[in-house]
């Protein structure tokens, strides 16, 4: 017998995919810069610079900011900044978690014992729900009963609260006379005045709704780069994001808005078309403030 050998086919060797760490170190070593003086540039932290050039990431902050610091030194180095994005994301170090597979690796073994004792507390705990409401519900006070019962005519197209009234009731403008002839009447229909009845009291009106609000707008440009932040004062946010040099953006809401930047220095701010001066609201090149109240210090 011949033994018949086959030969598994050899794949080829595939590099690891480089970021781009390299081209911005190899730019900044031929524009005779060091990483010193483009820390400066950028005000962005010296060991943040040496993570972006030696493509360590998991030195730096949310994937969000790296793109951001990467088109910052780009725009330093006068590189295309989409390029070294693109590295950036095929090293696949931007990818969210598979839920999936984190959800199987969450789950415990025995998934049938689990799942009772879920349904079982699930349960107890809609009983002392029920439970608790019973005893938070207001007692209802017994209806007199009665033959006879109807609602109070309504007013203005508004329905009123229950009059509960004895049979035959009558209606009278004078007092009744005591001396009139005949059978005298049973307690049964007492004698009631047209003052005594109440009209009900209008509901107040409606609290207003943000449409009903007055709205502004509010300008941002930015001259540097700067993180920002802005929200309304329904606490909608308007803008979350990074503004890069040269870019702005007109944002519409409730005023007062809430106003974070990350760089206040770097951002110029316009209420309704007027320059609003935040810098005596700059700690530490960031400012929190208020603007389009008066008492926020606004316009």
């Amino acid at each position: 017998m011949t033994d018949t050998h086959v030969e598994q086919p050899i794949e080829p060797y595939q590099s690891p995919p480089e970021g781009p760490g390299k081209a911005l170190r190899s730019t900044r070593e031929a524009k005779r810069l060091t990483p010193e003086s483009v820390s400066q540039q950028l005000r962005l932290d010296l060991a943040h610079i040496h993570a972006l050039e030696m493509d360590e990431y998991e030195k730096l902050p949310a994937p969000i900011f790296v793109t951001g610091y990467l088109r910052a030194y780009a725009r330093l180095l006068e590189l295309d900044a989409e390029p070294l994005i693109a590295a950036y994301h095929g090293l696949g170090m931007d990818k969210t978690p598979d839920l999936v597979q984190v959800a199987r690796r969450g789950s415990v073994g025995g998934g049938a014992p689990v799942r009772w004792i879920s349904y079982a507390m699930a349960a107890g705990l809609v009983v002392m729900l029920y439970l608790a409401w019973q005893a938070r519900a207001p007692e209802v006070p017994e209806l007199v009963s009665g033959p006879a019962q109807d609602m109070a005519p309504s007013v203005s197209g508004m329905e009123s609260p229950m009059v509960v009234r004895e049979p035959d009731v009558a209606f009278s403008d004078a007092e009744p006379e005591s001396d009139r002839s005949g059978p005298a009447e049973s307690p049964s229909a007492p004698v009631v005045t047209k003052a005594e009845v109440r009209a009900p009291i209008p509901p107040p009106a409606p609290p207003a709704t943000p449409t009903t609000l007055s709205r502004a707008s509010l300008s941002l440009i930015a001259d540097r780069s700067s993180w920002v932040e802005v929200k309304d004062s329904t606490g909608r946010r308007l803008f979350y994001d990074l503004m890069n040099p040269g870019q702005s953006r007109t944002l519409e809401g409730v005023p007062p808005f809430e106003v974070l930047l990350g760089y206040a220095p770097g951002v110029t701010v316009e209420y309704n078309g007027q320059l609003f001066d935040h810098a005596r609201y700059i700690r530490n090149e960031v400012a929190r403030f208020k603007v389009g109240s008066a008492d926020a210090g606004g316009r």
